[in-house]
């Protein structure tokens, strides 16, 4: 387990999600047990390095644990910031006000707005990487399916080649 390489930012390489579930792969690479299963299903080799997939995948309950944590984090983080910028709207717009801050209507709608602009944008940004992903997962989809082809047809090729040899050695 200690030549595991954690995937930077704790992302699943396949869906580029914060890892849901990880689980380690017979060759030390991290994914979400439904992204590495979904993928064993088309192919069994591993979409990092290409190696033999052996279809057991452990499941890192330590990494889980990490994630959880580090989400929590970076959560409350984002949520500091927030209140730490409203602040500092708040300090902008009364420093020049002797009136109570919360009886100022206008600076409470501010706050609202800044708020629901914060939401919007967050929820913008999730539905284009929700639409990345999902081209992703296309284009890799279409890939496997003409390495398919291509296996296919070199096979037929290599059979009819072997055909006319036969045919020309009688």
């Amino acid at each position: 387990m200690s030549n595991t390489e954690f995937p930077e930012n704790f992302e699943c390489p396949i869906c580029l999600e914060l890892l849901s579930t990880p689980v380690t792969t017979n060759c030390n690479h991290i994914y979400c047990i439904s992204c590495i299963s979904s993928h064993y299903r088309i192919s069994t080799s591993c979409p990092l390095c290409r190696g033999k997939l052996n279809g057991v995948f452990t499941h890192d309950i330590k990494l889980e644990k990490r994630i959880s944590k580090k989400n929590k984090s970076s959560q409350m983080k984002r949520r500091l910031e927030i209140l730490k910028q409203l602040l500092e709207n708040q300090k902008d717009t009364t420093s020049d006000d002797t009136s109570c801050p919360t009886t100022d209507l206008s600076n409470i709608t501010s706050v609202y707005q800044q708020t629901f602009v914060l939401n919007n944008l967050n929820s913008d940004l999730q539905e284009a990487r929700r639409h990345l992903i999902e081209r992703r997962k296309i284009m890799i989809n279409d890939c496997n399916c003409l390495r398919q082809a291509l296996l296919a047809t070199t096979t037929v090729v290599m059979v009819i080649i072997i055909l006319i040899i036969a045919v020309a050695l009688k």
